[in-house]
Formats: C-alpha cells, structure tokens, sequence
C-alpha cells in the first residue's frame, strides 16, 4: 500500500516481519490470568463466612469485562493488519484497524479507572479513607471521561481519524497532534496510579508496630506497583509512535501493552484479597505472615485515664493510636487486611487466647484477616 501519508517502504525494511501470532499470545495470557485471579477472589470472598460481597468486588468484575473488549480490538486489530508492516496491509483494512483503534482509546479509558476504583472501594472498606478516596475517585472518572470526549472530538469529520492514512485529502482535520494525546494520558494514567498507590502508607506506617509488620502489611498494597511498570513500559511504546507513518506496525506494541496494563492491574487489585488460600501455602504459615496466628509483634495504645497495650473497642469498629498520637479506626467486618489483638472482637469470634498462644476455640480465626497479636498489659491509676 501506498499513499502521499504513507509514501513508500524504506530500503531494507523486512516487510515480511509478522507480530500478529505474538500479540494474540500474550492477549490470551495475559487475559486467562486476570479472569483466573477474578475467579479466585470471588472463590476468596464467598467462602469467607464473616464478609458479603462489597463494591470492590463487582466493580473488579467489570473492569475484566472491559478489559476482554480491549483484549478482543487487539485480536480484531490483528485480523485487519495491527503487527504488519502498512505498505503489506490492504488500504481497506487499514480503513478498519484504524477504526478498532479508535473504540480501543475509549475502552481502555474506561478499563483502567474501573480497576483503580475497585481499589479505592477497598481501601474505603479498610480504612474509610474521606476526601483523599474522593479525590483520586474523581480523578480517575475525569480521566474517563477527558479521554473518551477528546477523542471523539479530535478530528473533524470524526471520521477522519481513521480516513487520513488512506484519503488524507479528503478534507478532514485533527484539531490535537494524536501521539501527544496518547503520550500525556500514559502519563496521566501513571500520576493517579502512584498516588492510588500511595494512599494506605502514611497509616500503615503511623501505626505503632515493629517495622517487620508495616513492611509485610505495606508490601501487600504495594503489589499494585506491578501495574506503574506495566504503564511506564506502555508510555515508552506510545513513544514510537512519533513521526511514524508505519503506524499498524508501531500501533501495535502500545496496544498489547493497553491491554497488559488493565490486566496486570486487576491482578494486583486481586492478591490483598487471597489470604484463605495464601494461608494454605506451608512456607507462609511458617513464616507467619498469612497463617492462623497471623502477624505477631506490639504496638502501643493508651486510653483516657488508662495506659497500656492494646485494642479500644469502640462499638463495631477497632482503633488504634499512631505514632503521631492520632487514633486510626478500621471496621474489621469484612476487610481483607484486618489488624486486630487478642481482645476485643477476636476475642469474642474466636475464644479467649492465653498467654502461650493457643486458641481456647476449635473455631478457625476469621478470614480474609491480618491479626497483630500482642501480650496484654493492663494498669489503672487511682487518686
């Protein structure tokens, strides 16, 4: 194919080279584990007796859905010629790919603000996080929503988005340089992802525990970091994409990448939510990060006109003071990262512990549950 856009293939450019088997491979890997860590949170979730279902879960199940129509433009964009060469792909199936291009944009920019508000839901349910959760909710539809209309508007007719790599005469225009568009919104994508990511440190770290713990505790959020590579791999991607005119070939990689960011992300969304089978794994027991005695270690609380260690009960919710003096609350219902002690709710749910560490209840601790075990150390002050 030739056109005044494209012009003719370059001396020694291979026009024979094929990505297309490869990009549908790591579409079908990449999607086959998303959809198989979505199953096993849902397993996770429905067999923990003491949580129901919440937002976070449902809003993950979309976020897959959207990601299988990303996966499928990617697959649909091979079948039209995205990971050949333009001068071998026929100009009606450039007409096409450009066409699955386009409704691509807008999926992917629903996809992943729908992974990074199942997040958000989950940190709410955890730490009931107010204006920051808002903050970072809203910045994640506004990116939805800025993307999905700048697109839809950037070129005059619209048509001609797909139309100017074949009839660039057609009378068309692009109001925006369409690889600034893609390389801001990359990096767009990745401001809110280190910020959503960051969110949970200042109280895990306030808390007042050994270091061992906050790292353990602070490493299962920071999973999520796997998903920041994932984007700035995809943001170096988009970058090929300046002054090419061989754009179903350089297309190509930024898309298998789109799609690898999403599913990467509802993976690390998934992994706070697996403890009943992590706790399965003999070497996690052993090094107790994920068995039945959970985390051990001590921290510090004191009450009014009290002084100690421990939890304060204070009604449904547990709280406990920082090292900034702050009291933390957490509602430890149904949440996957779960600090609790031996009194309290625990103590309730699952029988006193004594002093050497074993349950007086037969009953298995509840699930979905990180459990900060202390010895109890209580003294009062008489005038």
């Amino acid at each position: 194919m030739s056109s005044l856009v494209i012009g003719t293939a370059p001396e020694g450019l291979d026009l024979s080279e094929n990505r297309i088997a490869q990009n549908d491979a790591t579409v079908g890997v990449v999607m086959g584990i998303a959809t198989i860590f979505v199953g096993l949170r849902f397993w996770a979730r429905t067999t923990n007796k003491s949580a129901d279902l919440a937002y976070d879960d449902w809003f993950v199940l979309v976020a897959l859905a959207f990601a299988y129509g990303t996966g499928v433009c990617c697959i649909l964009g091979g079948a039209y010629g995205i990971g050949k060469h333009i001068w071998v792909v026929d100009q009606n199936d450039v007409l096409m790919s450009m066409k699955i291009i386009f409704a691509y944009v807008i999926l992917y920019a629903t996809t992943v603000p729908m992974v990074k508000l199942s997040v958000l839901l989950l940190y709410r349910r955890i730490f009931r996080l107010t204006w920051t959760l808002y903050f970072c909710a809203f910045l994640s539809i506004g990116y939805t929503i800025s993307v999905a209309t700048t697109i839809s508007l950037a070129c005059v007719p619209s048509s001609f988005f797909w139309t100017q790599w074949v009839y660039p005469l057609s009378g068309g225009h692009c109001r925006i340089n369409l690889y600034q568009f893609y390389l801001w919104n990359g990096v767009a994508n990745l401001f809110t992802d280190v910020i959503i990511l960051c969110l949970p440190m200042p109280i895990v770290w306030g808390l007042q525990m050994p270091k061992a713990q906050k790292w353990a505790i602070s490493g299962i959020f920071l999973l999520g970091g796997f998903v920041c590579v994932a984007t700035i791999v995809r943001i170096s991607a988009i970058t090929k994409m300046k002054d090419s005119v061989d754009i179903t070939w350089v297309i190509g990689d930024a898309m298998i990448w789109s799609n690898v960011e999403p599913c990467i992300g509802i993976v690390s969304a998934c992994l706070p939510t697996l403890r009943p089978l992590l706790r399965q794994i003999p070497q996690l027991r052993v090094w107790g990060l994920f068995g039945s005695s959970g985390l051990s270690g001590n921290y510090k609380m004191t009450g009014d006109g009290t002084s100690g260690t421990g939890q304060q009960d204070t009604g449904n919710r547990s709280a406990y003071r920082s090292s900034t003096g702050k009291k933390q609350r957490f509602w430890p219902e149904d949440d996957e990262v779960y600090l609790t002690t031996d009194v309290g709710r625990a103590a309730r749910e699952e029988g006193i512990i004594p002093s050497n560490g074993s349950a007086a209840s037969s009953q298995e601790p509840i699930a979905m549950q990180i459990r900060v075990k202390h010895n109890f150390d209580w003294r009062e002050d008489h005038p």
